[in-house]
């Protein structure tokens, strides 16, 4: 899971991703979805969507492997659950 997958950073980690060969699912704002997905993502979900969380769990029933987030937005208190058993989280921003 790369969050916001649309800048400079995320799209590079979902290249990184993608070339190494995991599943990519990315959060991105609306529109850009393309871009995110010529990048290397399999399943770019609205990051700003009410229920993206809840898609992230859809997507990933057995849990995240890996939780990237590289602006310091994802909201900790639910990501965590969506994470699977001995999975890493990647924070490369500060939260506010």
């Amino acid at each position: 899971m790369v969050g916001s997958a649309s800048g400079a950073v995320g799209t590079a980690i979902v290249r990184l991703a993608a070339v190494m060969g995991a599943r990519v699912i990315a959060g991105a704002s609306t529109g850009d979805e393309h871009w995110v997905s010529d990048c290397g993502a399999d399943l770019v979900i609205d990051k700003h969507a009410p229920d993206y969380y809840m898609q992230v769990e859809r997507a990933a029933p057995r849990g995240v492997d890996v939780w990237w987030d590289a602006s310091g937005d994802d909201d900790f208190e639910k990501s965590v659950p969506l994470l699977a058993h001995g999975a890493r989280v990647i924070v490369m921003a500060g939260m506010q």
